[in-house]
């Protein structure tokens, strides 16, 4: 089989187990694809298309959250549109399909709903396509690809966001970080302009759907020390490639000044308030290893994904370095960040935004070990098991036995490895959060007397 079709075959499959998934799980027949927090990514289309003239905002009803409505405001509206541009294709499909089916043309109807969940899986296929075009510029192997392919996929909080929560931002962006990664090679190979536009337009995407995102800004040249050491790497970018791509980057972000200086009078709002970063203060061990929200505890594969890092980086030392180095500086602006355990979600959602670059290291880590008949055999071992444990903790999360926010080692001990929740008042185990308390930069969860009466082995 040609490398290309090796690659859409793969992406294909990748994306069908996705897509399969949802249509198990059913939840976009009897759950809204618009709730929450995608309501504020969501609310400049309805805006834009039916209440140009004030800042119409979109709710969840507290009696039935599936229910959505408007409201009027003049607070700034928190998040960015970003993903109103990724959606905005299904949006005018909705729009064209809600009257022949006989639902109301107003943004949240039905269609609305199923055209934007439905969407990712076209944008899921490019981005997998991608990652294969990654995977393939480095020399993996074909039984490495779709082994860490699979592993990626189904051993990690992947699939429940390429899934069930379709809509928020964390898939999108993985899509987004493996064309980039795909494009930056490109272009360091080739040096088309078409390429390095390409890289800077994904890059204003990205901001504009999540401004701390340009972050991400340092891939590029992270790339480029595959090709070139340090200083070599910069001489090869002129100072009109880094004016260009800075204009792209900022005619993406315009649209959004625009709508800040026409709703609010001013070009640029911090739109987020009293939220913000502890520089001095990054929750780290709690974002990696707590019982709420730890990303090894509810995804131990990236136990492999990191300590593959050091097999990449004895094949390429500076882009590995490189690469390493950036993994510590995501993992520090991300659990730098008030909500340490970002709200409510499965898992570290964040660090998905992050598994392209990792998957380097994973891939890495398995062709070492295809390398060795016994160790192989361990590798499948572990790989299944951790398979296994995501399918376990996503059907637990999707029955309510994970709570969203409010986890404890107690909890977590209570519903080990159990398909049914245990029949004692086990909620009463949970640690809530102070919201509040954590803007602040204070201890999230006091002591409440008794929390952990019916835990066994305290």
């Amino acid at each position: 089989m040609s490398t290309k079709r090796s690659q859409i075959t793969l992406a294909i499959l990748l994306t069908l187990i996705s897509l399969m998934s949802t249509f198990s799980e059913q939840r976009w027949k009897t759950r809204t694809a618009i709730e929450w927090d995608v309501t504020l990514y969501y609310s400049y289309l309805p805006m834009g298309f039916f209440h140009q003239e004030s800042q119409a905002f979109l709710w969840n009803s507290e009696e039935d959250h599936n229910q959505l409505g408007y409201y009027f405001d003049t607070i700034p509206l928190k998040m960015t549109m970003g993903m109103s541009v990724v959606w905005f294709p299904a949006y005018i499909t909705a729009q064209m399909l809600t009257k022949p089916l006989g639902y109301k043309a107003d943004g949240i109807s039905p269609p609305y709903h199923l055209a934007i969940h439905f969407s990712l899986f076209l944008y899921l296929f490019w981005g997998w396509w991608a990652l294969q075009r990654v995977w393939d510029s480095f020399g993996f192997s074909l039984p490495v690809k779709i082994t860490g392919a699979a592993l990626l996929l189904l051993g990690t909080n992947l699939l429940y966001y390429t899934s069930e929560e379709t809509a928020l931002t964390h898939s999108m962006n993985f899509i987004l970080v493996a064309l980039l990664l795909d494009q930056s090679i490109r272009w360091w190979e080739s040096k088309n302009n078409r390429c390095f536009n390409a890289v800077a337009a994904i890059l204003g995407l990205m901001i504009l759907i999540r401004p701390v995102s340009g972050l991400f800004t340092l891939l590029p040249f992270i790339v480029g020390l595959r090709y070139h050491p340090f200083k070599a790497m910069l001489r090869e970018l002129s100072p009109k490639l880094i004016i260009r791509a800075a204009i792209i980057i900022f005619l993406f972000f315009l649209p959004q000044m625009f709508f800040w200086k026409l709703f609010y009078g001013k070009w640029f709002l911090y739109s987020y308030g009293d939220e913000g970063f502890f520089w001095t203060n990054p929750q780290i061990f709690n974002g990696l290893f707590s019982y709420r929200k730890g990303w090894l505890i509810y995804t131990p594969l990236g136990i492999f994904m990191l300590l593959g890092l050091g097999f990449f980086i004895r094949r390429y030392r500076r882009l590995g370095v490189g690469i390493a180095l950036f993994t510590a500086l995501f993992i520090y602006v991300t659990f730098s960040w008030w909500c340490w355990w970002y709200g409510g979600s499965f898992g570290q959602r964040v660090m998905i935004d992050l598994y392209p670059v990792l998957s380097l290291g994973l891939l890495s880590l398995l062709s070492w070990s295809f390398t060795n008949l016994k160790v192989a055999i361990a590798a499948v071992i572990i790989a299944t098991f951790f398979v296994c444990y995501n399918a376990l903790l996503t059907f637990q999360y999707r029955d309510g036995l994970i709570h969203f926010d409010g986890m404890s080692k107690c909890t977590y001990n209570s519903h080990f490895m159990q398909w049914r929740a245990p029949q004692q008042h086990w909620w009463h185990t949970l640690y809530l959060p102070d919201y509040e308390a954590a803007k602040r930069g204070k201890e999230i969860y006091p002591p409440e007397e008794g929390w952990n009466e019916y835990c066994w082995g305290e």
